[in-house]
Formats: structure tokens, sequence, C-alpha cells
């Protein structure tokens, strides 16, 4: 299922689902040298984001990607890979600050993962991550300059200094701990970059609603926080709170304490009513939504 995508060379892309734009056709990409780029905005992601992902209230507001207008239309998917081209191109030791950095990093995470997922999506509309055994997170297809890395490597290796994340050969271990070293220095790990990252599931937390920019990152990661934990179905209320905080409770340790703490300052209205002792199931199907017919396409207000 994951078969989607394969990198003849930096430049060639050759897209091989059935149904997607231009299935079959090799697509010569020319990856623009970005290496000097110390600040980006991300123009093409957060036109994919602006204009191929819908809100729905489920529990609480959440965000769902429209695979089916993302799929078949040409201009949504060229949108889509020129955002990975972008992030292909771009040097991100050469990236000024933490903030422009994590913003590059989670927002090609996204990106690529969503490119991955869509393309499998085209193949077959009951796809989720889980049917193959995550074998989305292992595999190696994210672009960065000459390196090949999977979106572990870039959730857990670069982006969180997991010790234990398994790498494709040492050579990439040693460049994602270089990686995580320039990102965070002398900082501590920040449990919202959690918010950030989207698995393209339904008790993730939801995708932005514009691509996250360095200048104001954590102000952007507030409300991913905010929204995620008001939610009753995915993030916490009376049946309890997402096993995120359970797989990654020491993220959250260095900058806020505790889950629990976390939970406290980002729900508005307190917490009265949140089980913190039991942990929701983890929903694994795609958080995809369908746009209602004769629906205008509008841009999401500026965030």
């Amino acid at each position: 299922m994951l078969a989607l995508l394969l990198l003849a060379s930096c430049a060639d892309w050759v897209c091989l689902p059935e149904g997607s734009p231009g299935a079959g056709l090799v697509y010569d990409v020319e990856v623009p040298d970005l290496s000097a780029q110390t600040r980006l905005r991300h123009h093409s992601w957060d036109a994919v984001l602006r204009l191929e992902t819908l809100d729905e209230d489920i529990g609480g507001l959440v965000r769902r990607v429209d695979y089916d207008h993302l799929v078949t239309d040409a201009e949504a998917w060229k949108a889509l890979e020129d955002s990975l081209s972008t992030y292909a191109g771009v040097d991100p030791s050469a990236l000024e600050s933490h903030e422009e950095q994590l913003a590059y990093w989670i927002n090609a995470y996204n990106a690529w993962v969503l490119y991955a997922v869509a393309a499998a999506y085209a193949q077959d509309p009951a796809y989720n991550v889980e049917a193959d055994g995550f074998l989305i997170f292992t595999t190696p297809f994210i672009q960065v300059g000459e390196w090949t890395l999977s979106p572990n490597d870039v959730e857990h290796g670069i982006a969180r200094g997991y010790e234990e994340q398994a790498y494709a050969d040492e050579a990439t271990r040693a460049q994602a701990e270089r990686w995580h070293d320039e990102l965070w220095g002398d900082r501590a790990i920040d449990g919202r970059i959690h918010m950030g990252f989207n698995c393209a599931s339904a008790s993730c937390p939801s995708l932005s609603p514009g691509a996250l920019q360095g200048s104001r990152l954590y102000e952007q990661l507030d409300e991913l926080s905010r929204l995620y934990v008001a939610n009753t179905a995915y993030g916490a209320g009376p049946q309890g709170i997402s096993t995120i905080f359970n797989w990654y409770a020491a993220d959250f340790a260095p900058v806020f304490g505790s889950v629990q703490a976390f939970i406290e300052e980002y729900r508005e209205g307190g917490t009265a009513d949140v089980d913190f002792g039991t942990f929701l199931t983890y929903d694994w199907s795609l958080n995809a939504a369908s746009r209602p017919s004769g629906e205008d396409e509008t841009c999401a207000s500026p965030w």
C-alpha cells in the first residue's frame, strides 16, 4: 500500500497511485536550491491547508482533509507537490532560529505524510495508517536535501531526540542527532510539538488551518493545544484523555511539569469534568472529510 512514491533522483518523482492526477506519469519536478534560505513562509503548504481541509464538530472543533478533492484536482495535487519540492530543497541547518527550524520540521512531516496518505487513499478510500502495520511511519520517503528520512526519523529522532529510534543506517542517525541538537540547543523538549505533528488519523491533533510560521509558531501551537484538549471525543473529557498523553508523558514534563498541568493550562472552562485516570482508545481511522455538495471553495480565515 505504501509503494506510492519512488525517488529516482532528487528531481524525478514517480507517482504510482491510480486515480490521482497524472497516475503512471513521471513528474520531472525540479527541486529548487533553497539551501541559503534563513526564513520560510511555506506558501504552497499554506495553500493546501487552507483550501483542502475543512472544519467539523466532533466532540469539539476538528479539521479534516478533503481527500476526494485533493486526489482528483490537478491544481491541488500540484500545490502539494510544490510544497514537497520546497521542503526537499531547504537546508534546515541554515534556518535562523529554533522557531524557524521547528516550523520547518513539523510542516515538512505533515506535508509528506499527507502526500503518502493521499496517494494510498487514491488506490483505496478505506485506507488508514494502521492497515499495513503503520508502515508509513517507518518507511524513508521524506526528502531533505541528500537525505531520505522516515516520518519516525523526523518526529521521534529529530524533534524528540528519542535515542531508541531505528534509522536506516548510522550516517542517518548521526545527521538526525545533529539536527536535533541544532533544533533544541539548551532548550527543553516542549510537549506542544505533539499538537503540531499530524498522523492522518481521527484521534490525532488536527492539522493547522494554515502553515505553521516561525514568526508565531508557539502562538499557533498554543491554539492547537487549546483545540485538542477542548475536544471531548479525542483530547480530554469525561471519558478520559488522549493516549498521546500516555505515550509521550515525559515530553510534557520539562516545560509544563506534567500532562495534567498541560491540560489544565490549555483547557478553557476548567478540568472538573476530565477523567485523568483513563486513556481514550486511539481512533486510527483516516482524518477524512467530504466537501458538502455545492459548497464554494474558499480560503480559511487567516489565523
